[in-house]
């Protein structure tokens, strides 16, 4: 199951309320299908996000500045993990790429998820443009990776295809999701 924020009726689902209409949405989602990975930006409160959608007990979550991923605790065993700064802007400072391997139980294959939230302006880069953002992305990919990994990269990239972080990525990866929301900044990538 694969979400564009723009389809929620709050995007601002990462505000501690008493729940609301996007952690609702992720617990029925995730009760007809479990999810086996996730990726937030605007997160806060990981604890409150998977408690609010009644998550907690199934998920294992990280929170990196203000990015979570999780993982399903029942398929998937942790290997490693981490945070890779590969961007910056000037109104909210570093801006991260998280990333996981993970090795599935049943199968005993591997998967490498990375969860980036991208600089402003949109389309920009940040203050080091696009293309260093693309090239320390797939670094990043490289340096963490092993061959043989399912590579799976998702998250607010604050740039929509025109951008030349995105065109830069989409020579290395294969696009497999792109939202509607603000331009459609969101986007999953995979090898």
């Amino acid at each position: 199951k694969l979400f564009d924020k723009g389809q929620f009726a709050q995007p601002n689902f990462h505000l501690n309320t008493h729940g609301n209409t996007a952690t609702e949405l992720l617990a029925r989602a995730a009760d007809a299908e479990p999810f086996d990975v996730m990726g937030f930006q605007e997160c806060k409160d990981e604890g409150w996000l998977l408690a609010q959608a009644g998550l907690a007990d199934k998920y294992e979550i990280f929170r990196d500045k203000h990015s979570c991923m999780a993982y399903n605790r029942s398929s998937w065993s942790l290997l490693s993990k981490g945070v890779q700064w590969v961007a910056q802007d000037s109104q909210y400072g570093e801006r991260p790429a998280q990333w996981m391997r993970l090795k599935h139980g049943e199968t005993g294959r591997v998967l490498f998820f990375v969860n980036h939230h991208g600089p402003i302006p949109i389309n920009s880069g940040g203050e080091c443009g696009g293309e260093a953002v693309a090239h320390s992305i797939l670094h990043l990919v490289k340096a963490k990776a092993s061959v043989g990994d399912a590579v799976v990269l998702t998250g607010d990239f604050n740039s929509d295809t025109r951008s030349v972080t995105i065109r830069q990525l989409q020579e290395h990866l294969k696009p497999a999701f792109r939202g509607t929301a603000y331009g459609g900044v969101d986007h999953i990538f995979s090898n």
